[in-house]
Formats: C-alpha cells, structure tokens, sequence
C-alpha cells in the first residue's frame, strides 16, 4: 500500500507542479530594438517566458518612433496586443534597417506619451514589483531618476545587457 501511494505520487507531482502555475514577474522592457538583432530576440522570448509578464515597452536611441513601431509590430504578431509600446526621446540618427519591416504599422498598443511618464506612472501603480529590463542605452531610465529619484525605491530591480 505504502509503495502504491509513493508512486502516485511520483507521477502526479508533475501534474500539480502545472497545475499551480508560477506568479509571474512584471517586467518593463527598455529596448534599442531595430539596430541588432538581439534585443528582437530578447523580446520574443519574453513573450515565450511563464516567468516573466510583460507590462510595456518602451524605446530609446536614434529613431525611437520607428523603434517602438517595430517592438509593437513584433508583439502584435507574437499575439500580445495589448502590451503598451511607448518611445522615448528621439536621439542622434543611426541605420536601422530592420524599422524598415513595421514602417507603416499603426496599432492602440502605440501610445502617444512619454516614455519616462509612462515608466513613472506604471512603477508607481506596481510600486516594489516592477523589473526594468535595459537592453538599451540607459537615456531612459536616466531620465526617469533625474524626474523623481525617489521612485528609485518603487523599482524592483534592474537587469541589464552591457
């Protein structure tokens, strides 16, 4: 009876392990996507991920409205609608060609306010939670500590690419 119950046991483990699925991670993405390839990556498998639940983009460096039309487009198509992409300050010119994919995509997901607006008003709806994802320049996240550093203790934590 003992060993019955030991083997149950040792085959539904998985299935309650799935049953119970994990409390995800709310991240905000601060992306340069367009220039490389990775951070097209980085954003794809975040859409993959059961870990981790995604709260917004934002765009930073160069063409950041064709950035953000690019990181929409590529959620748009992953199925995540409603994600909110939002570019940044606009920066110094540079080659993009991979913008030239979602030129004339339009989407709701693509808000009109700032990105730092944004980040400050979603940090401080989810004080404590939020992860800030840099796969970018930091101009943004600069940006948003010069406005309130104070919201510095709202954030989480920060992961970064360097």
């Amino acid at each position: 009876m003992k060993k019955a119950i030991c083997l149950l046991f040792l085959f539904t483990w998985p299935l309650i392990l799935h049953a119970v699925p994990p409390k995800k991670i709310p991240i905000l993405v601060d992306t340069d996507i367009g220039t490389d390839i990775d951070d097209a990556f980085a954003l794809a498998l975040i859409t993959r991920s059961r870990e981790l639940g995604l709260l917004g983009v934002t765009t930073v460096s160069g063409d950041t409205r064709a950035r953000a039309r690019l990181a929409a487009k590529l959620l748009w198509e992953s199925g995540f609608r409603r994600v909110p992409v939002v570019a940044g300050e606009p920066g110094r010119p540079l080659p993009m060609e991979q913008t030239r994919w979602a030129e004339d995509f339009h989407s709701p997901q693509l808000l009109s306010e700032s990105a730092v607006n944004f980040l400050d008003a979603t940090l401080r709806r989810l004080p404590g939670t939020t992860t800030i994802v840099a796969i970018g320049p930091l101009t943004n996240i600069a940006a948003l500590l010069q406005k309130d550093p104070a919201i510095a203790k709202k954030i989480s934590r920060i992961v970064m690419m360097g």
